[in-house]
């Protein structure tokens, strides 16, 4: 967050900056090329960064520099994507296409989670029930305009993919600041009904977890589907049953990325598996419930794997949204959670 402050008040995000300058034209289409893709990815990462971290947001407005239409289309023409370790392409890459799109998607993100903090605990008004369903619209508007060549169903490689789940995710996080609220909702906004919206989104990205897992496996998996595995395995462990497969899997799935991703990303891929082992307990999952290789994942977790030093450092007080409860939606943090369940409380 500071270094996208730091980016935000040298003026790197603006049209013109010295810094991208300069007097050779092949060099200077490059680099006006370079500083869109890194204004968006900053603003980008500090928008996720604020809405699950719940920071404030950095960025007072999104960069004015973007990917025209036809110069992503030019940019993208004839490039293809190549499955690790393979040579052959498979699918065209459509890499600034997709990066236009995220675009837009994080200035949504940036909206929801500067909306929440506005909050600070207290009740939606009338005006912010109002500004949330404006962001809804402007979320399904958002799906609406994506291309027939970035739809799931045609294009399955992994930003593809990630940009689906960043999309279900948005929308998630925006139906738990209402959910909890829903009897004191006015009637303008009786369309926005934040609990059958979360469902869906819910189910959906569950499947893109199950799409992800069968045709990547958890190869060169990239570091934001720490946040998606997280939050597929939370909602999973609330949906399980014998006689539903989806779900097993989908936590299967999710503990099984979480579990590869931890070698690379340890504490903070460990806090996430030791959340989810929390939730079971709470929830008395038994393993007739799980697949065999959730539950071996899950027995690992007890013992020298997890250490008071792990708990005691974790420095990230990353929320965990919608924790199942018959009593309430709940937003903890990763340390809450691990402090709550060392006094085997949740």
């Amino acid at each position: 967050m500071r270094g996208a402050a730091m980016y935000y008040r040298s003026g790197l995000h603006k049209k013109g900056a010295p810094y991208f300058e300069s007097t050779n034209e092949d060099l200077r289409q490059s680099m006006a090329r370079a500083q869109k893709l890194i204004s968006w990815g900053i603003f980008d990462v500090q928008s996720l960064a604020s809405q699950v971290y719940k920071k404030n947001s950095e960025w007072p407005q999104p960069p004015s520099i973007v990917f025209a239409p036809e110069e992503a289309t030019s940019l993208d023409d004839k490039v293809m994507w190549t499955p690790y370790p393979f040579q052959t392409p498979i699918f065209a890459s459509n890499t600034y296409m997709i990066a236009r799109f995220r675009s837009g998607l994080a200035e949504l993100v940036n909206e929801t989670a500067t909306m929440a903090l506005q909050l600070e605990g207290s009740p939606p008004t009338e005006d912010t029930w109002a500004q949330g369903y404006e962001i809804y619209r402007k979320l399904i508007q958002w799906d609406r305009d994506l291309p027939r060549e970035l739809l799931q169903e045609r294009n399955s490689t992994p930003h593809c993919l990630c940009l689906r789940m960043y999309y279900q995710c948005t929308v998630i996080n925006l139906c738990d600041i209402f959910e909890p609220h829903t009897s004191n909702q006015p009637l303008a906004q009786s369309d926005f009904d934040p609990s059958t919206i979360k469902s869906c989104a819910v189910e959906a990205l569950g499947s893109l977890i199950l799409f992800y897992k069968h045709f990547h496996g958890w190869k060169s998996v990239p570091i934001v589907m720490l946040h998606y595995l997280c939050v597929a395995g939370i909602h999973a462990i609330a949906r399980l049953s014998p006689s539903e497969m989806k779900w097993m899997k989908v936590l299967e799935s999710s503990v099984l990325g979480l579990w590869n991703m931890a070698i690379g990303w340890g504490r903070l891929g460990k806090a996430f598996l030791k959340i989810i082992a929390f939730l079971l307990r709470a929830q008395k999952v038994e393993n007739d419930r799980i697949t065999p290789k959730t539950a071996a994942i899950m027995g690992q977790l007890d013992g020298a794997y997890w250490t008071a030093t792990d708990a005691a450092s974790l420095a990230a007080d990353y929320v965990v949204h919608s924790v199942p409860s018959d009593v309430a939606v709940t937003a903890q943090s990763v340390d809450d959670l691990i402090k709550a369940a060392e006094q085997l409380t949740l």
